[in-house]
């Protein structure tokens, strides 16, 4: 990916039981206390701690700090196993779904994947999948989330905001269209 706004990788975090998953775009080089904190920041907070993270064998996931931090929280920690990412299979699928995404959206606006990826995560966790019969976002809140185009047919004070909404509604048909 390349740099932008100080950003260069995805970390991808997925709920085992409903596939819910997060892609949150994070500086290249970090360390482990910073990974930690972001998980804290964008996963703990929205869905407190799980009591098992199957993770790659990043020098980040196997750190001292990492394991001592997850110990402490009662966490278990389990690496998945060298040249076997299947592992981690459900990882590797969403990991491919979000390639997909950048390769056929974002690869037109290489700069912009950091603006868009939210709507690729989006996209992901509405859209139907079979392994679950309904969308991550249903399993997860017990509903279906709503759609853009309710959105922008309602009142039009202000233009800007209904352009943004148009523009992420184009957004979301292309990323559904290409990756069906």
């Amino acid at each position: 990916l390349p740099e932008v706004q100080g950003k260069g990788c995805i970390y991808v975090v997925v709920d085992r039981l409903t596939k819910f998953a997060h892609f949150l775009s994070i500086p290249k080089i970090h360390t482990a206390a910073e990974v930690a904190d972001w998980f804290f920041q964008e996963i703990f907070r929205l869905h407190g701690m799980p009591k098992n993270i199957v993770s790659d064998r990043d020098n980040t996931f196997l750190s001292m700090f990492w394991q001592e931090l997850f110990k402490l929280s009662g966490t278990e920690l389990t690496p998945s196993t060298s040249y076997h990412p299947q592992t981690d299979d459900q990882t590797e699928i969403v990991n491919k779904w979000v390639e997909g995404y950048l390769r056929n959206y974002v690869s037109g606006q290489q700069r912009a994947w950091v603006k868009w990826l939210h709507l690729g995560e989006y996209c992901y966790n509405t859209t139907y999948h079979m392994s679950i019969t309904m969308s991550p976002f249903m399993a997860l809140y017990g509903y279906e989330a709503p759609n853009f185009m309710d959105l922008l047919f309602g009142d039009n004070k202000v233009p800007k905001a209904k352009d943004l909404l148009q523009e992420s509604q184009d957004i979301m048909k292309s990323l559904k269209e290409n990756l069906q």
